[in-house]
């Protein structure tokens, strides 16, 4: 089984590289991103195709979007969860559009495939 921290960093990168994140996920795995609501974007997701559509609207929404390990700080690791903060410094795809700059993630394996890994 793949400890927190090292799902949570794979999600990180994959999301950096523009790979599928959503197969880091357990079938019925969910995104949690209460701040879409704010951008008229349900805040929930649930499941890898749910979490892939997303992946590709963020991607439309900013551009440039990445996280770099020097700015991902790991506060809780345990080889049941992680807490971090990471940063991101996107350029808006559109005018208008909010700029995402810190983001806080929990993660619980579940299984070899996080069964749920957010942002808060």
């Amino acid at each position: 089984m793949t400890d927190a921290k090292t799902l949570l960093l794979e999600f990180l990168a994959a999301v950096t590289r523009g790979q599928n994140a959503a197969a880091l996920f357990a079938e019925d795995g969910a995104v949690e991103l209460p701040f879409l609501h704010s951008l008229g974007i349900p805040w929930r997701h649930r499941g890898r195709q749910a979490i892939s559509e997303l992946q590709a609207s963020l991607a439309g929404l900013y551009l440039d979007f990445a996280f770099k390990p020097e700015d991902t700080h790991v506060l809780i690791d345990t080889p049941e969860q992680v807490f971090a903060e990471y940063m991101a410094h996107p350029t808006a795809g559109r005018p208008g559009a909010p700029s995402i700059t810190c983001l806080l993630a929990v993660s619980w394996p579940r299984t070899a495939r996080s069964s749920c890994c957010g942002s808060l």
